[in-house]
């Protein structure tokens, strides 16, 4: 089993009966999201899953509470399982905003 979290919309590979997705943002969610927090997750799902995606979530969590999500998905994953964490490239944004700067002023 696979989780995915802070999916209120699942697409691609989410969307298959191996993943799990959750999210408890205000969206309008599809059928195949659970509403609940990274926070509140059951006892029943202690080392239950083998891989859990958190793509661009961090960003979205209390800069204190980021190291309690951390720990959090530590405690649902399976002990060999993996978590992967995306975060935004935070020079990346920059060098793109410096770009539409530098375009607006050239006009």
């Amino acid at each position: 089993m696979k989780l995915n979290i802070g999916s209120s919309n699942p697409t691609g590979r989410y969307k298959s009966p191996e993943w799990l997705n959750i999210d408890s943002g205000d969206a309008n969610f599809s059928s195949e999201v659970i509403k609940i927090s990274a926070f509140e997750m059951p006892e029943e799902w202690n080392n239950k899953f083998e891989e859990i995606h958190g793509i661009h979530v961090m960003e979205h969590i209390d800069r204190n509470k980021r190291f309690q999500f951390v720990q959090e998905c530590k405690r649902v994953l399976h002990p060999k399982g993996v978590l992967y964490i995306e975060v935004p490239d935070f020079e990346q944004v920059i060098r793109q905003l410096m770009d539409c700067i530098d375009n607006q002023l050239m006009r």
